[in-house]
């Protein structure tokens, strides 16, 4: 059913049809197993059919592509000018992803190698493929079915060897003044001879070159859109999810705008030579990570030394001159696709957040999350400190929820937190390790970074999709504390999330919030010149709760909304000195006594209080509680997910 199907289907009470970004295109990283394993990224490749693009990240072997049009176990190489192949890449296309054939492997799915996985789904206006016999006709138009304007089309001639032509939008538009129409995939030329000359709605133009339409030949198109504020994707059916652009560097700082943040961007250079480069946010965007691998090159995936593109909540910016992405006076072209935005209402709690306990020593461990993007760590049984990492930061990059200190990269033989492998994350040196793992999504979680230079009244733009119930803001470049700000709308609530101090309204840290932005105040901890990070939660129906209770000194029952009780609760005073209390189902929420850590200190858990008891619609404070957190007339505020 395309959108447009789906928009009408909608419009007479067909709820529930929309199509998300989640729901087209995937980015997957692992560690190849061997043998012939089946690869689930959601993706509907048997019904819809599309693209899957393979590409070793630790060693130098070629780019695979795997098309539903071809069928399976036919390869085309990026990097090559050669013709189709028939190997056991992919041998299935499934409804949630595809299956590996396990003969040879060493390019897709080798146990020593590290693996990425880029699938394209068919869906109108946003990819299609299309096979072709040519004709030899100049001009000779392509029917295609991508149901709206393309932005690049890359043609091959697979029955032979031939380079991979590739029209882009914005090429072609330079090329109407500085003479630079097309490039070639598999090679870092600058973009030149037009083969193919042009497209539309509904067709692609080629002429008769034999690298796009010689007489007999057999040849396949992969086709983008390009979405200038009429995408029919998301919750309303009104989101763009892919832009195909261009920008004229200039050699120093410069943001190009979106409309929405990316998780995976082509780059291209067409007035000189340069490699395409493809960055996604599944191997990291910025800072401390910063990997890119080549689409015309079979070289090992490249990390720089010095921040060159950085993924923003509204596009990318490029921080610095590189003669790749900004050297002042060239022509750069580039593909973005929006990352996931599904909403949190479309999953299940365990989706959204995990809980792992681990003994496992400096090893990467298995959550039950397609994606982590945030998480918290701490050893259960003795004084080391927690320890806070995101995906937007890099895999290295780690702040200290119990102390002020700025960001600190962990060596790479105690890469604790470690993100570029699908679902995981690193547990730290040591035993007995606790894991909270947050997946973004839309109304549930979201991580923004944003620079400062002492002003007040910063707005910072997010995509949350909702106004945020807690703004968490901590400064990555320097010593400040973590400032907390909830209560939007109602009684302003700001306080550390490293201190026990009474919380105020008037510290200066966040003063409002919309659906798409936050504004901050004047305290330095949110606005001294330096780089931040930003941490959004919100309320889910059934799913998250933020709030706020009145102690009483009996048992106190918090009505969370939840079914099954709560699986991770956090506590603390707002109307009286008090620590932060954190408890979770995993350790235990029981009848009896319920293990809690303070955020506050770098202390071992403690193992022998009833301060709290489960309640399927929440959780229970009981009457055994101290005064931090269950003293009569005190106001406590809660962060509790289900």
């Amino acid at each position: 059913m395309s959108v447009g199907d789906k928009l009408l289907k909608a419009a007479a009470g067909g709820a529930g049809e929309a199509v998300y970004v989640d729901d087209v295109f995937s980015t997957l990283v692992r560690t190849g197993t061997g043998g012939s394993p089946t690869i689930v990224n959601n993706i509907d490749l048997a019904g819809e059919g599309g693209l899957v693009w393979v590409k070793s990240r630790s060693q130098s072997y070629d780019h695979n592509l795997f098309d539903t049009e071809r069928g399976t176990s036919k390869k085309l190489t990026a990097n090559s000018n050669g013709a189709e192949g028939t190997i056991d890449g992919v041998t299935a296309f499934n409804s949630n992803g595809f299956t590996l054939g396990d003969s040879p492997n060493v390019d897709w799915n080798d146990s020593s190698f590290t693996y990425c996985y880029w699938t394209f789904r068919k869906q109108e206006n946003f990819f299609d493929i299309v096979t072709y016999t040519g004709n030899g006709n100049n001009p000779r138009n392509i029917s295609h079915n991508l149901g709206g304007q393309p932005g690049m089309v890359i043609v091959k001639r697979v029955d032979s060897s031939d380079n991979w032509c590739v029209w882009h939008r914005k090429a072609a538009g330079y090329g109407e003044t500085d003479g630079y129409y097309q490039g070639r995939l598999d090679d870092d030329v600058a973009f030149g001879y037009s083969t193919v000359t042009g497209a539309s709605s509904t067709t692609f133009t080629v002429n008769a070159n034999a690298g796009v339409n010689q007489n007999g030949g057999s040849y396949i198109a992969y086709i983008f859109a390009h979405h200038n504020n009429d995408g029919e994707f998301g919750e309303n059916s009104d989101e763009d999810i892919i832009k195909c652009g261009g920008y004229t560097g200039t050699g120093s700082d410069l943001s190009i705008d979106l409309g929405f943040e990316p998780q995976w961007i082509l780059f291209k250079k067409t007035n000189g030579t340069a490699d395409w480069v493809i960055r996604d946010s599944m191997r990291g965007t910025t800072d401390n990570f910063r990997a890119e691998l080549y689409p015309n090159s079979s070289d090992a995936e490249y990390n720089h030394t010095s921040g060159t593109v950085a993924f923003t909540p509204t596009g990318f910016r490029l921080p610095i001159q590189n003669g790749t992405y900004n050297t002042n006076g060239d022509k750069f072209i580039y593909v973005a696709i929006r990352r996931p935005h599904k909403p949190a209402s479309e999953f299940a709690a365990t989706d959204l957040f995990d809980i792992t306990l681990t003994s496992q020593d400096n090893t990467a461990v298995q959550t039950s999350l397609n994606r982590t993007d945030f998480n918290i760590q701490k050893h259960r049984g003795d004084s080391t400190f927690f320890l806070a990492q995101s995906r937007l930061t890099g895999n290295l990059a780690g702040l200290r929820p119990s102390g002020t200190d700025a960001e600190s990269n962990y060596s790479s033989s105690d890469p604790r937190g470690v993100f570029d492998t699908q679902g995981k994350v690193k547990a730290y040196t040591g035993s007995s390790n606790v894991i909270w793992s947050w997946m973004r999504a839309k109304g549930f979680f979201d991580v923004v970074t944003y620079s400062a230079t002492g002003s007040a009244n910063l707005v910072v733009n997010h995509n949350l999709g909702v106004a945020p119930e807690v703004v968490l803001v901590k400064k990555r470049s320097g010593s400040a504390n973590w400032a907390w700000s909830s209560g939007f709308g109602g009684t302003l609530v700001q306080t550390e999330f490293n201190q026990d101090a009474t919380a105020s309204s008037s510290k200066g840290y966040v003063d409002s919030v919309t659906s798409t932005t936050f504004t901050t105040g004047g305290s330095g901890a949110v606005i001294s010149s330096g780089d931040y990070i930003a941490y959004l939660f919100a309320s889910v129906n059934g799913i998250s709760k933020v709030g706020s209770y009145t102690g009483t000194g009996n048992d106190v029952n918090v009505d969370c909304g939840f079914s099954s009780g709560a699986r991770f609760v956090l506590v603390k005073c707002s109307t009286s000195d008090g620590h932060w209390y954190l408890w979770d189902a995993e350790r235990g929420i029981v009848a009896g006594n319920d293990p809690y850590l303070y955020i506050l200190y770098s202390r071992a858990e403690v193992t022998n209080t009833d301060y709290i008891d489960p309640l399927s619609s929440g959780f229970t404070i009981t009457s055994s509680a101290p005064a931090d957190i269950n003293n009569s007339g005190d106001t406590y505020i809660f962060y509790a997910i289900a």
